[in-house]
Parts: structure tokens; sequence; C-alpha cells
């Protein structure tokens, strides 16, 4: 589906995981003990030996794991090594697509001082 211009991409509001979360919360306010008895039947089925059941309690206790990440570097340059018209370049485009608040991605600190 093309960008029509002048049209939200997203016209509901609101992602589906906060429309499920909220409607989630609002059952489970209706009955509190209702989590309870959820809760206790992943343990059941964790305790039969349903893998899927016995990652979701040790997710929920022990946070899931971290993950690494390998990245490789193929043109690693310094500064140095750019030309003038690589290095306009590369700070408009990140000064174009910020995104962030001026905290969020440090526009709001004074520029660095060279010795």
């Amino acid at each position: 589906m093309p960008f029509t211009k002048g049209k939200s991409g997203n016209p509901l509001g609101t992602r589906k995981e906060k429309r499920a979360f909220e409607a989630l919360s609002m059952e489970i306010a209706e009955d509190p003990k209702r989590m309870r008895r959820i809760a206790a039947k992943l343990l059941t089925k964790a305790e039969g030996g349903d893998m899927a059941a016995i990652k979701e309690v040790f997710d929920r206790l022990d946070g899931k794991p971290a993950q690494t990440v390998d990245m490789n570097v193929d043109d690693k340059r310094t500064a140095s090594d750019w030309t003038r018209d690589e290095l306009v370049t590369f700070l408009a485009n990140a000064a174009n697509s910020s995104g962030g608040t001026p905290a969020e991605d440090g526009r709001d600190r004074a520029a660095d001082t060279v010795h």
C-alpha cells in the first residue's frame, strides 16, 4: 500500500499490542483471581513437561537470556580518511534522520572542543 501524503499511516491511533493489553487488563480487573488461575494452569503444564510452558515460566522468573550480536565492519575509517563531501553528506543524513528529541539524540549538548 503506497504512502498517501496527508493521511496517517496509523489511522487507529494505537498499536495493536496496547489494545490487547488494555482488553486483557480490563478482563483481569473484573476477576482478580483469574490471573492466579492462569498461572496455576501454566505451572501445571510446565510440571507435566510442556517445554513451551517451562520456557515461559523461566522467562518470566529469570528474564529472557541475553542475545549476542556479532557484527563486522568492513569499511573501518577514521574521520580523517573521509572526504569533505562524504562528511557533509553523513552529517546531513544524521541531522535529517534523528527523529528523536534533542536530549535523546545529543543535539542539546555543547559542541566538543578540539585540542
